[in-house]
């Protein structure tokens, strides 16, 4: 995984940049997160620093940065919090899920 995610990095640093320079108001960036794939010890490791840079980038463009966060949440919505995105969409609430939408809007 390592071998890869240096592999593809020049290509999101280069995403990262169009967008930015992008006339999107809004951009998604990251999703279908879920606890038991993305758990939250890998997601704090690989994705979070890749989330908190583009929502740093996009967000001094002035873009609204969102994430599909449709999986499993409830192990995640610490680190989702600090990943510095403005909307977690779709997110999929009990009975679907573990997360109340309850849980969701106090996260």
């Amino acid at each position: 995984m390592r071998s890869l995610a240096e592999a593809i990095e020049v290509f999101y640093e280069q995403m990262l940049q169009a967008v930015a320079d992008s006339p999107a108001q809004g951009v998604c960036w990251g999703g279908n997160f879920d606890d038991m794939i993305t758990y939250a010890p890998y997601f704090e490791k690989e994705l979070l620093p890749w989330l908190q840079k583009a929502g740093d980038v996009l967000r001094a463009r002035g873009k609204i940065i969102d994430c599909h966060c449709d999986g499993e949440n409830l192990g995640l919505m610490e680190v989702i919090k600090a990943a510095r995105i403005d909307v977690a969409e779709a997110v999929c609430p009990y009975p679907m899920t573990k997360a109340t939408l309850g849980e969701y809007y106090r996260g």
